[in-house]
């Protein structure tokens, strides 16, 4: 077994809001050229590389291929290992083209490593109940250990603490320094950012002066898809692609307060025991994951069946009695048939997207016209066509989504005016929450 040299890869994600050239959405759209290449990517599960749902497949680095793959003809074809060094090991075996792993950091000798997709610091994140004269360890995610790291940590602690270079991902670590409730890790700039928005009981304890770099790891036979990939990244800085698919995963974050964190916490302690079969049951009917359902009922009603809006809609899943006729529920404050109901509805949603665009994309634009409608969707996605943007991206929308509000568009649409900035909100709480239940 060839022995692998570690190095650290991070990637940072800007909170900003999305925009688009006018050519970006022709320069994304699949080539016209045939039998595209078929290409291997060595991966792991986390919401930084790639998810497998019922909905389909995620993440930060996968959507980041899926449009390079898209614009440049080629097929991917996602493999994942249950670790870091598990993908590691099977690259330096040849059993894919490309290696996408967060936490790696590593040369492989002569294999390619594209241009960095982002830049930052690495931290020291502890649950707050950690007494730090206690830690005598520190489990990192793999390819992390240095002995810079060490010389700066033992400088922080006065004192050498072990550092374990173990096989799990940051993903992995913070759950289980959410589940222990005492312990800390080593996380890259987006990592803490993100973890930390996520969850309270989190804090940074010290950013050190180690600057870490992402890229992906491509096999040195493949020059061609080097050269692919690399020229792809550098263009995707100018026409906003990295921007994109970044704040696909993290504008949501300033969504969430405080006390909406500590809010759905506490429903997840008192309530969603009960709940979880009747989640489980109506997602189960209409293949969505249970996850999903509750984030978007926890947004409706805070999980209370009795709930009803000035509007007149009602129930866990706020449905209009239109919406319950037409999807035959016949009583709104029931909980299961209002989740029933709810669900069948999202499903049917999420089927008018559309399947060759992202599926981050795609549940957005759903969530969207769960809240605002279909046909107010509709509207904007026309208006984006006409601007020469992308229909199907979320961030697009989501910026259009003002001129829904604005009185002086109210005739330029089909359908009118709607409550624009509301879902906006909408549309961010509910990734905000359902990437809490990720975390559980």
């Amino acid at each position: 077994m060839k022995a692998v040299k570690a190095t650290v890869v991070t990637l940072v994600f800007a909170v900003t809001g999305g925009c688009e050239s006018p050519w970006t959405y022709l320069m994304n759209s699949p080539s016209a050229q045939a039998s595209p290449k078929v290409v291997t990517v060595l991966t792991t599960s986390s919401i930084w590389t790639y998810q497998n749902t019922k909905m389909g497949a995620w993440g930060i680095e996968h959507d980041l291929l899926t449009k390079f793959g898209n614009s440049q003809n080629y097929k991917l074809k996602f493999k994942v290992h249950s670790s870091s060094w598990e993908a590691q090991q099977a690259f330096i075996d040849g059993k894919g083209q490309i290696l996408s792993v967060r936490n790696s950091r590593t040369t492989f000798g002569s294999a390619l490593i594209s241009p960095a997709i982002d830049s930052g610091r690495l931290s020291l994140v502890c649950h707050k109940s950690t007494a730090l004269d206690q830690v005598s360890a520190l489990k990192i995610p793999s390819g992390r250990a240095s002995s810079f790291l060490a010389f700066s940590l033992e400088n922080f602690f006065e004192r050498k603490v072990d550092l374990q270079d173990v096989n799990s991902s940051s993903f992995e670590l913070v759950k289980e320094l959410r589940k222990k409730n005492t312990g800390c890790t080593l996380l890259d700039a987006s990592e803490t950012k993100y973890y930390l928005a996520l969850i309270p009981s989190l804090k940074i304890q010290k950013t050190f002066n180690l600057q870490s770099t992402a890229s992906f790891i491509v096999q040195a036979s493949e020059q061609k898809l080097f050269s692919d990939l690399s020229r792809w990244i550098k263009t995707s800085y100018l026409n906003h692609n990295l921007h994109q698919v970044r704040s696909n995963y993290s504008a949501q974050l300033s969504a969430l307060k405080p006390q909406d964190r500590n809010r759905l916490n506490s429903a997840m302690k008192t309530q969603l025991k009960g709940l979880l079969p009747l989640f489980k049951a109506a997602s189960s009917d209409f293949d969505l994951p249970w996850h999903l359902v509750a984030a978007v009922a926890f947004q409706e009603s805070h999980w209370n069946e009795d709930a009803v809006s000035h509007t007149g809609v009602k129930g866990i899943m706020q449905l209009t009695q239109a919406t319950a006729s037409y999807l035959g529920v016949f009583d709104r404050t029931d909980k299961a048939l209002s989740l029933w109901g709810g669900s069948k509805y999202l499903r049917y949603l999420f089927s008018k997207t559309d399947p060759k665009a992202l599926t981050r994309d795609r549940l957005a634009l759903t969530l969207a016209s769960y809240n605002i409608g279909i046909a107010h969707i509709n509207d904007l996605r026309a208006l984006a066509i006409e601007r020469g943007l992308n229909p199907n991206s979320w961030m697009v929308i989501h910026d259009l989504l003002a001129l829904k509000a604005n009185p002086r568009w109210e005739s330029r649409f089909k359908w009118g005016s709607a409550r624009g900035h509301e879902t906006q909100q909408f549309v961010m709480r509910v990734l905000g929450y359902l990437d809490i239940f990720t975390l559980q």
